[in-house]
């Protein structure tokens, strides 16, 4: 049994019954199908006892999930038997309320739920389980050299958003100017398929690392003659208060975008690369068909789309700390 609408949880008295009514701890609202899977992963590694209806809102739909989860009525009924669970965007960096108060609403930490599927010290794994293949990229190496190459762009980014969010409270009209378009975003950032080399996917990661220094750097001429210079001492100054290195911001930008053009463009070309290479080094035909037939079948996309399951496994992405110490804190109440 589901709650059929979203519109259901404007009613405590409906909220209360349905906890009721589907013998749950809590009902948790969520943005869409996707984050149903990861907010019910986290909670079992993390209160295996609490048992949990979770309720997305479609990302499919016109209005953003995320939104749409956090109505007015949503967070003024949220409480320890119904509760909000978002990607934190920019809200935990920019300490936006009431989320980074508020005990009922749950947040990723990391930009979004993606971040965490790209994990750079589990996408080896899904290399080796999708081509038994262990010398491949060293993503933690690469996601470093990233991290750094998009670091101002980052720091734009942040003050970009902080200019419109402080408009915003202040009743002003935010200049759309300001913003960094999504589109200009994936021309800085993005892996190109047609340049990645397969034959020499060490090169290409290279040239492409140089390609978006360049880019970052272009971009930065753009944004200074367009808006003189800017004084990004306060978002850098933010980022400290977090502790956050110039080596990990691939835990705090776009995880989409890391997900959909980095990093899936790059485990399509390695993948076939990496098990037509195996393949090459056995020297028996049985050899060869037994690992073919094996690996035919493991589809390193889904992999992808599970990968955050390592980090929950082996506790080795520091935001997720974040969230396991608030469901802590949360379970004592609910038990309490």
């Amino acid at each position: 049994m589901t709650i059929n609408s979203m519109e259901a949880f404007d009613d405590p008295d409906y909220l209360a019954g349905q906890v009721i009514l589907l013998k749950v701890n809590v009902i948790a609202c969520v943005e869409g199908m996707d984050d149903v899977a990861f907010w019910k992963d986290v909670f079992k590694k993390f209160a295996t006892w609490l048992k949990i209806e979770f309720h997305p809102h479609s990302r499919e739909k016109e209005s953003g999930g995320k939104s749409v989860v956090l109505t007015e009525a949503n967070i003024k009924n949220a409480d320890k038997h119904f509760i909000l669970c978002i990607d934190s965007d920019f809200d935990h960096l920019l300490k936006a309320e009431p989320i980074n108060s508020n005990p009922y609403i749950f947040q990723t930490y990391a930009y979004s739920i993606e971040n965490y599927k790209i994990a750079p010290e589990n996408l080896s794994d899904i290399v080796e389980k999708a081509a038994l293949y262990e010398k491949g990229v060293d993503f933690v190496s690469f996601f470093e050299k990233f991290s750094q190459a998009v670091y101002k762009l980052f720091l734009y980014l942040l003050y970009f958003e902080k200019i419109k969010r402080d408009k915003h409270k202040n009743g002003e009209k935010a200049d759309s100017e300001n913003l960094v378009e999504e589109k200009k975003l994936k021309d800085i950032m993005c892996v190109s398929s047609a340049e990645t080399d397969s034959s020499d996917i060490k090169k290409s990661i290279s040239d492409f690392l140089d390609s978006l220094k360049e880019k970052v750097n272009a971009f930065e001429k753009d944004i200074k003659a367009k808006y003189g210079s800017i004084d990004l001492k306060q978002i850098e100054e933010l980022i400290r208060d977090f502790h956050i290195k110039s080596s990990e911001l691939c835990w705090y930008i776009k995880g989409h975008i890391l997900y959909d053009c980095i990093v899936t463009v790059l485990l399509n070309k390695l993948i076939p690369c990496y098990r037509k290479e195996k393949n090459k080094s056995y020297t028996t035909r049985q050899k060869k068909n037994e690992y073919g037939n094996k690996f035919e079948k493991i589809d390193h996309k889904t992999l992808l789309r599970q990968n955050h399951i390592r980090c929950l496994a082996f506790e080795n992405c520091p935001p997720m700390n974040k969230i396991k110490e608030d469901i802590i804190n949360y379970c004592k109440e609910l038990r309490s």
